[in-house]
């Protein structure tokens, strides 16, 4: 059903938002794109032994990021037949955007190679 569907597709969207805002708690305040260089990688680029100490903070926000663009991408088309409000739908899609450019900022700063996923 498509109900169903689209409940199940909420909860999994709801789901992605809170894990990628739990690894993003520590972040310093106000979290601009430097305090989440300075958590995922390091305050110091060039101190490479903390920006790799750090490497499996970064591949969970990675992965997360994936994972809650995948998940918005299964439901961007029917945010309002789900439930959220115009206000809230276009929050969503400014929240997934930034965390994906956010995601590309730390690639370059931490010289990462991940693997490209298709969810842009």
């Amino acid at each position: 059903m498509v109900k169903d569907r689209l409940k199940g597709n909420r909860s999994t969207l709801e789901t992605a938002a809170e894990v990628i805002r739990e690894l993003c708690e520590p972040v310093s305040p106000p979290k601009r794109t430097l305090d989440y260089r300075n958590y995922f990688c390091a305050r110091n680029l060039d101190n490479k032994e903390v920006v790799e100490r750090n490497e499996p903070r970064r591949a969970a926000f990675y992965a997360a990021v994936v994972e809650y663009a995948r998940a918005y991408s299964e439901i961007w088309d029917e945010l309002e037949a789900a439930g959220y409000s115009p206000r809230e739908a276009a929050s969503i899609e400014k929240e997934v955007s930034y965390f994906q450019e956010l995601r590309e900022e730390l690639k370059r700063a931490a010289d990462d190679r991940v693997a490209e996923d298709t969810t842009h």
